[in-house]
């Protein structure tokens, strides 16, 4: 099955999970498990699509007295040179990913 993680301390998941430590975990299916060959032999591409709205974070920031980053006194000019966007999507952490793929080529995506 396909699974994601996340921490769970106590008044800072949000923020934690929004800097990006959250991410995918596979856990195989037994060798005897009835998955047709032409779906286990596919190739995988593994995704974790995050939404990322940088005023909530700032917010979280200062109610769970994150010291850290220090989002609220730096506005993100220290933690968001990309983009002066502050609500966008990130795809494995990317702001543009790009994914290659071969064309009449079956992929199992996650």
């Amino acid at each position: 099955g396909t699974f994601w993680y996340h921490p769970h301390l106590h008044g800072a998941t949000a923020l934690q999970t929004g800097q990006g430590a959250a991410g995918t975990i596979i856990i195989d299916h037994p060798e005897d498990y009835p998955i047709p060959d032409v779906i286990n032999d596919m190739p995988e591409i593994q995704m974790v699509f995050q939404h990322m709205d940088l005023n909530i974070l700032r917010d979280a920031a200062d109610v769970s007295q994150d010291y850290v980053t220090d989002w609220k006194d730096n506005n993100f000019e220290i933690t968001n040179k990309t983009t002066d966007l502050t609500n966008f999507m990130l795809v494995n952490m990317q702001f543009l990913p790009k994914v290659t793929m071969e064309v009449d080529k079956w992929y199992r995506w996650r």
